[in-house]
């Protein structure tokens, strides 16, 4: 296959992607007034609007995505409209962690078990969980890219699926704890 040559924004964000400095890392090139733009059809309340509205939450995933995206007006502006939604859903997946931490930690203490008792606490059991996921994630979104025929599209095809793994995760965490109930 030939070569096909980047944009020079969107080279910078497959070489972050790729590097793994983290999916969203990068400041873009993108005027202030201008991402206010995009973001206002999904402000912070969007969020909880559509996790509430939906019947299934998993129609949210890719929601504020296509929305700013449909007034993006060049590939770095795309770029921008999936990196927020991932950082929306990073964000839920965080707080999600924190509580269930703090509740699964009182559950620890709480639960009454003999000395020497070889049962995991249940802090120890979600953040090894977590742990495990994130290496996951990482190599099915990588997977995912590599199978773009070119290539020309693969960072864009990696943060869509940083994106939705993440708001799939969230979505798990949330049903196995009841916070999404």
């Amino acid at each position: 296959m030939p070569f096909q040559r980047l944009p020079f924004p969107a080279l910078l964000v497959a070489v972050a992607v790729l590097a793994g400095t983290g999916p969203h890392a990068r400041a873009y090139d993108i005027p202030a007034e201008r991402q206010n733009t995009l973001t206002m059809v999904y402000d912070g309340d969007s969020f909880g609007r559509c996790m509430g509205e939906r019947e299934d939450p998993s129609d949210c995933i890719g929601h504020f995505r296509k929305a700013c995206g449909a007034n993006a007006q060049t590939e770095e502006e795309w770029f921008f409209c999936i990196d927020t939604e991932l950082k929306h859903w990073d964000d839920y997946l965080n707080r999600l962690y924190k509580e269930a931490m703090g509740v699964l930690g009182q559950d620890d203490a709480d639960r009454d078990t003999p000395a020497g008792d070889s049962m995991r606490s249940m802090t120890d059991a979600l953040r090894d969980t977590q742990r495990a996921w994130i290496p996951y994630r990482d190599a099915l979104c990588d997977f995912a890219a590599n199978m773009t025929p070119g290539g020309t599209t693969a960072p864009e095809h990696r943060m869509i699926c940083l994106s939705d793994e993440t708001a799939r995760q969230s979505l798990h965490l949330g049903r196995m704890l009841g916070f999404n109930d």
